[in-house]
């Protein structure tokens, strides 16, 4: 049977707190989703090139890099990094790595809100230590996640917007249960229903419904994680058209039912 996820594979995912320097170098056996959450650190290549790495900071290192970690300035080491990261293999893992060359070509950037980006890597990292196999479609989610907030980022070439793309999008962040009629928004924009999408793809990485179902999740998450609302109650306020249509479209975003959801992240609350 045909398995949406199976294009991407989880080597590792890892979280740690070291002092760094090597002396040697390595070759990435795989790609890379890498984040400093915490120190300097910086990246070598053989050639001489380098990566300073000032947290928080995000990069990636595609599948055959030759590279190693040394401290960026005397006694930085000494002081420690928090540094995780989830290997990653096969065909969307390499769509990955050429989409974020395309935003930035250096393979790094510092984001403006870094706790997005640390939450989407521990929860990662949970699914992973939980039942990777079992959360595998949950993971692949979270890495795509981690994407589109790149994509999302602050980048200067994005900043003019002549079709209001970045207010749409903005506006379903701050509510995706409001009736998004695509159609109409492609009209007001002055634009074809595929150009519509074509343009809010390439600029927010995902077509209008699955950025507002991505949003919907998102809040759904949040709302089984934050509080004590019942999943009717949940499927009310989210404006679902009933708990089984609520069910349905949230295993597929997170690979669990709500309740089962709910359950397991309070399970590893206690741990």
């Amino acid at each position: 049977m045909f398995d949406y996820f199976d294009d991407i594979k989880f080597r590792v995912v890892t979280h740690r707190f070291q002092i760094y320097g090597y002396e040697r170098f390595s070759v990435a056996e795989s790609n890379s989703l890498e984040f400093i959450r915490s120190g300097d650190l910086r990246l070598e290549h053989p050639d001489g090139s380098f990566l300073d790495l000032k947290a928080p900071a995000f990069f990636w290192l595609p599948e055959g890099s030759v590279f190693r970690y040394i401290p960026m300035s005397p006694g930085a080491s000494e002081r420690g990094i928090e540094h995780i990261y989830a290997d990653i293999s096969g065909p969307r893992s390499d769509r990955m790595m050429r989409y974020l060359d395309s935003l930035f070509p250096e393979r790094v950037f510092n984001p403006e809100e870094p706790e997005k980006f640390s939450d989407t890597f521990f929860e990662l990292l949970h699914l992973y230590r939980d039942d990777k196999e079992k959360n595998h479609p949950g993971m692949v989610l979270l890495a795509e996640k981690l994407i589109v907030l790149a994509g999302s980022s602050t980048m200067p070439q994005k900043i003019h917007d002549p079709y209001g793309l970045d207010s749409i999008a903005a506006k379903m962040r701050t509510d995706p249960f409001n009736e998004f009629d695509c159609r109409k928004l492609a009209q007001q924009a002055g634009l074809s229903q595929d150009h519509f999408r074509k343009l809010f793809r390439e600029r927010h990485a995902l077509p209008p419904k699955s950025y507002l179902n991505h949003q919907r999740m998102l809040r759904a998450t949040e709302l089984l994680r934050t509080t004590e609302m019942r999943i009717k109650e949940i499927v009310l306020s989210c404006r679902f058209a009933s708990t089984m249509d609520f069910s349905r479209n949230f295993k597929k975003y997170s690979g669990l039912s709500p309740r089962a959801y709910r359950e397991k992240f309070r399970s590893t609350q206690k741990m």
